[in-house]
C-alpha cells in the first residue's frame, strides 16, 4: 500500500478548507442532494464528498456507506488531491497503490473508485467527490466529464455555505449594533428628558424665588395635577408630563412687582390687572422658548441649548397651554381668554382645581389657610361656573392622595406626581 505524500502546498491548502468551516458540521441538503444524485447518474451503490484533513478524510455528504471518516493514509482521496481531473481507480486489487489497502482487502471491499478533486476558486484541492462500487468497472470520457461538472457543484455549495455563514455572522454583528443603538438612544433619551424636566425645575425656580410659599405652591399643584389626572385615566407618561408642565403655571409672575405680588392687603383695581396679566407674560414666556430660543442659547450650557434648539418641546407647548387657561372658568366668565367648557383644555381645567384648593389651603402674604372642608365646599359651589364638573369629581375621590402629598412635600420629600 503506498500513502499518499502531502501536497507541497499542504498549509494553505488545510487553511482554504477550514475557512469553508465545514468540518464535522451535521448534514447539509445542498450536499445530500449532489451525493444522491451522482449515485443514480452513474449507478454505484456509494457516493462521498470526502475533505481530506491532516491525518483523516471526514465525509460532509454520504450515500451507502455508514462510517463517517477514515485515516487519510488509507483513503483513496489522499491520491486524488494530488491530481488536477478525475482518477479512476478501475480494480483496486491490480492496483500497487490500493492492492493491500486495508479497505480494499476488508470491509468494504472496494474495487471501483472515481474521485474528483474539489477545487476552490483560490485553487486548493480540500477534498474529493468520488464514486465507489464494489465490483471492478471503467468510467467513459464523458462520465469524467460529468464527474468533474459535479464537483465543480459542491465547491459551489461550500461557497454558499461560505457566504451565509459571513452573512449570518454579519447578521448577528447588526443585531449587536443595533442593541447597542437602542441602549445608546434610550440612554440620550432619558439624559433628554432629565434635562428638559430640570429646565422646566430651573424655570419653576424663578417664580419659586419671589417668596417661598409661591415655591411651596408650584410644587403642591403640580403634585395634585399628577394625582388628579390619573383619577381621570390618563396614562402614567400623560399624567407626569402634565404634573411636570404644572409646575409653570404660575411663572408669569416674575414679572409681577414685588408690592403687588407679596401685598398683605386686598389689591386695587390696577394692581389687579396687573396680577392678571401674570397669565398672559407665562404664557409669552414659555411660548417664546417653544418657537424662539436664541436667548436661552446664550444663557444654558451646551446640552441645554442643543435640547432647545429644535423647537419640538411638546412638555413645554403643555406648560405654555396650562400657564396660558387655567384662569379660564367653565362658564365662560374665567380670564384671559373667556374660553368655556371643553374649549378649555384638560390640563388647564386640571389645574385651575389644584391652584384654587391650594390657594385656599395655604397660608399667602394676604390671608391665612381656610380649614379643608371649607375649602371643599368653596370648591363645590364653583361646580358647572368655575370648575369642570367631571375634574371636580376626580379632584374630590383622590383627595386622599392630594392631602398625602401635600404632607409628604411639608416634610421635603419629592413630590408624587402621580403616586397611587
Amino acid at each position: 500500500m503506498e500513502i499518499a505524500p502531502k501536497p507541497a502546498n499542504e498549509s494553505q491548502r488545510l487553511a482554504a478548507l477550514r475557512r469553508y468551516q465545514l468540518l464535522d458540521t451535521p448534514p447539509s441538503r445542498g450536499f445530500d442532494e449532489l451525493v444522491g444524485l451522482a449515485s443514480s447518474m452513474f449507478d454505484v451503490p456509494t457516493v462521498l464528498v470526502s475533505l481530506v484533513e491532516d491525518d483523516r478524510q471526514w465525509f460532509k455528504a454520504k450515500c451507502g456507506l455508514d462510517a463517517c471518516e477514515t485515516s487519510r493514509d488509507v483513503a483513496f482521496c489522499s491520491h486524488t488531491i494530488l491530481e488536477s481531473g478525475v482518477m479512476v481507480v478501475e480494480d483496486a486489487t491490480t492496483d500497487h497503490r490500493f492492492f493491500d489497502n486495508p479497505l480494499v482487502v476488508g470491509e468494504p471491499f472496494i474495487r471501483f473508485y472515481a474521485g474528483a478533486p474539489l477545487i476552490t476558486p483560490g485553487g486548493f484541492n480540500i477534498g474529493t467527490l468520488c464514486l465507489i462500487a464494489y465490483e471492478p468497472r471503467g468510467l467513459s470520457k464523458r462520465d469524467r466529464e460529468l464527474l468533474t461538472l459535479l464537483a465543480s457543484q459542491v465547491v459551489d455549495q461550500a461557497e454558499l455555505h461560505l457566504h451565509a455563514h459571513d452573512a449570518e455572522k454579519y447578521y448577528e454583528q447588526v443585531i449587536r449594533h443595533s442593541g447597542m443603538l437602542e441602549q445608546e438612544v434610550a440612554e440620550r433619551t432619558r439624559d433628554v428628558v432629565k434635562t428638559r424636566e430640570q429646565v422646566i425645575q430651573c424655570l419653576a425656580k424663578a417664580a419659586e424665588y419671589r417668596d417661598d410659599d409661591t415655591g411651596k405652591h408650584v410644587r403642591r399643584v403640580s403634585a395634585y395635577v399628577g394625582l388628579i389626572a390619573r383619577q381621570l385615566g390618563l396614562h402614567d407618561e400623560q399624567c407626569q408630563a402634565m404634573a411636570v408642565a404644572a409646575k409653570l403655571h404660575d411663572i408669569g409672575k416674575i414679572g409681577i412687582p414685588d408690592n403687588v405680588l407679596l401685598k398683605p392687603g386686598l389689591l386695587t383695581v390696577h394692581e389687579y390687572g396687573l396680577m392678571k396679566g401674570h397669565v398672559d407674560l407665562g404664557s409669552a414666556i414659555l411660548a417664546n422658548m417653544a418657537d424662539n430660543d436664541q436667548s436661552l442659547i446664550t444663557r444654558h450650557c451646551e446640552i441645554g441649548s442643543g435640547i432647545l434648539r429644535d423647537g419640538d418641546y411638546p412638555l413645554l407647548r403643555l406648560a405654555e397651554e396650562i400657564a396660558r387657561t387655567h384662569h379660564e372658568k367653565f362658564d365662560g366668565s374665567g380670564y384671559p381668554q373667556g374660553l368655556a367648557g371643553e374649549a378649555i383644555p384638560l390640563s388647564g381645567r386640571i389645574t385651575a382645581v389644584a391652584d384654587v384648593f391650594d390657594a385656599l389651603s395655604s397660608d399667602r402674604p394676604y390671608k391665612a389657610a381656610l380649614p379643608v372642608e371649607h375649602c371643599l365646599a368653596i370648591l363645590d359651589e364653583g361646580r358647572g361656573g368655575h370648575f369642570d364638573p367631571a375634574v371636580l369629581d376626580a379632584f374630590h375621590a383622590c383627595l386622599e392622595g392630594i392631602l398625602d402629598a401635600r404632607v409628604r412635600i411639608e416634610q421635603g420629600i419629592t413630590e408624587p406626581y402621580c403616586a397611587a
